[in-house]
């Protein structure tokens, strides 16, 4: 029992250690891969920069217009007639007679024919 435990013991630290060679294997392709990819981030960020300068030379910008001063709304003149000028809009009567009713509803038409229900199999 005790030669299967060390040799359990000793397999399992063999391969630890072999474990430790491919774990600094990948953080060398790891480091390396980082580097690669700031490396093209710098350079296409300097290649974009350099686009833009040349793609903005033309432009010649120009004094932007003045904000214009808000002055007071001017309110529309509301036209009423003479008999209702000094009254408040709940004083008025409405005017009830001409309301038109809402149409009667036109029924749905029947099918010429009964329609039959066929039953569907049911998936269990």
């Amino acid at each position: 029992m005790r030669f299967v435990i060390f040799t359990i013991g000793l397999f399992l630290s063999a391969f630890a250690s072999g474990q430790n060679k491919y774990s600094e294997e990948y953080e060398a392709f790891k480091r390396q891969a980082l580097q690669d990819y700031d490396d093209f981030r710098n350079r296409a960020n300097a290649e974009y920069a350099r686009y833009m300068r040349d793609a903005w030379a033309w432009y010649r910008g120009e004094k932007p217009m003045p904000v214009p001063t808000i002055e007071e709304p001017v309110v529309p003149p509301v036209i009423l007639p003479e008999d209702d000028r000094g009254k408040t809009p709940d004083e008025r009567p409405m005017p009830f007679d001409e309301i038109v009713p809402a149409p009667a509803p036109v029924p749905e038409p029947q099918p010429i024919s009964p329609i039959e229900e066929k039953p569907q199999p049911v998936e269990q």
